[in-house]
């Protein structure tokens, strides 16, 4: 499981920051969604449960499974690369596709294994998703962007000083919070003035580079 999850993180740096080809990316993306699944298998065979964990309810996976951090990478990094895969085949189709109901079961099991891994990536995933994913009547309906801002906040909570949950806060709160605008755009001034981490310097560059595209079409 530790080399699966440890691949599986690889081959999100690879899709995200090395790929410049969307058909490339859903195809690697689409490989790591089967990694990601045979890892799940995994933990699901090692802790006997008789029905796929994702038609459990998250409570009570993450109460047969107990606190194991190889788990929870698996679960988080099932989470990325189904979310990659549904932004790179597209939003709606995904939608249809009954992805963001997976990405939200994978983020609500992290959450329950361990909130603080991945700089709370679980609180992360999870508000992304409620701000990005479309709100499908019958389909996404549960999708809520006060759910979206709590979460990300969440996540600050646990580490407030990684910038790629800045942002994503940021985005969420100018789409759908006008009235906090100046908190956005604060946000993405510090963001834009940020020193990268040196053990995460390209992903952290990246997101400076988003920020200040963000902050220039909001008009500073």
């Amino acid at each position: 499981l530790e080399a699966r999850w440890k691949l599986l993180r690889a081959m999100y740096f690879q899709g995200e920051f090395v790929l410049d080809d969307d058909d490339e990316r859903l195809d690697l993306f689409s490989q790591g969604r089967e990694i990601a699944d045979t890892g799940r298998a995994q933990i699901e065979e090692h802790y006997g449960l008789t029905e796929d964990s994702l038609e459990m309810k998250p409570e009570e996976v993450a109460a047969a499974i107990g606190k194991d951090p190889l788990a929870a990478e698996i679960y988080f990094w099932s989470s990325t690369h189904w979310g990659l895969w549904g932004r790179y085949r597209g939003k709606i189709a995904a939608a249809r596709q009954g992805v963001a109901t997976k990405i939200r079961k994978f983020a609500e099991i992290v959450i329950l294994l361990d909130d603080t891994i991945e700089n709370g990536g679980g609180h992360r995933v999870l508000g992304r998703l409620h701000a990005e994913a479309p709100k499908i009547p019958l389909v996404t309906g549960w999708i809520s962007r006060d759910r979206a801002i709590s979460e990300l906040r969440r996540a600050l909570e646990i580490a407030p000083q990684d910038l790629l949950t800045n942002l994503f806060l940021a985005e969420a709160l100018l789409e759908f919070r006008p009235q906090k605008k100046e908190e956005a755009l604060e946000t993405l001034r510090t963001i834009v003035n940020a020193t990268p981490d040196p053990v995460w310097l390209v992903e952290d560059s990246k997101t400076i580079e988003d920020a200040e595209a963000v902050l220039a079409s909001a008009g500073r």
